[in-house]
């Protein structure tokens, strides 16, 4: 009812409702529906499900420059998932040309929020020396804070790091 009455929070939460199957019938198309008015109220959070939705085509036809297009705005009002995700799209060059400086930049700014995937991703940046000067340093502690949060990737890399440096 909430949706309905153009609540964006709840717009948002039924889009998601429907895309996981939860507490309905799953459908990708009524999720897009939900998700696109919350996100053209400029809910960050809807704007970034709806770039997923459009990366992966669920209930929408794929769209590289869309996701792009809709990570950006919501990465812009600081959603920690945008912004590791337009990283990405830089990195990758989907949507966008490639760009490992603006892929780092916003990258990086997930990074601060916490998100322990970007910082995992910004520590194999540092490791490679893309779009940032190679510091196996700064990879490692990216790497461990990423870690600590229990993400298996980085401890994995965590544990190359160490055995490359003893």
């Amino acid at each position: 009812q909430s949706a309905a009455q153009g609540n964006s929070d709840a717009q948002h939460n039924l889009g998601l409702c429907y895309r996981d199957g939860r507490g309905c019938e799953q459908s990708f198309e009524h999720s897009v529906k939900w998700l696109e008015k919350a996100a053209f109220q400029e809910h960050a959070h809807a704007q970034c499900s709806l770039g997923v939705a459009y990366e992966h085509g669920q209930g929408v036809p794929q769209s590289d420059a869309k996701t792009f297009e809709l990570y950006h705005q919501s990465a812009a009002q600081g959603n920690s998932d945008a912004q590791h995700n337009l990283g990405l799209c830089y990195h990758y060059g989907r949507g966008c040309e490639q760009n490992y400086e603006h892929s780092v930049k916003w990258t990086k700014k997930a990074a601060l929020q916490g998100h322990a995937i970007a910082q995992c991703a910004l520590g194999v940046r540092y490791d490679l020396g893309q779009g940032v000067p190679q510091s196996d340093e700064r990879a490692v502690e990216l790497y461990h804070q990423s870690a600590a949060k229990g993400n298996a990737i980085a401890q994995c890399n965590l544990a190359v790091s160490w055995s490359r440096l003893m």
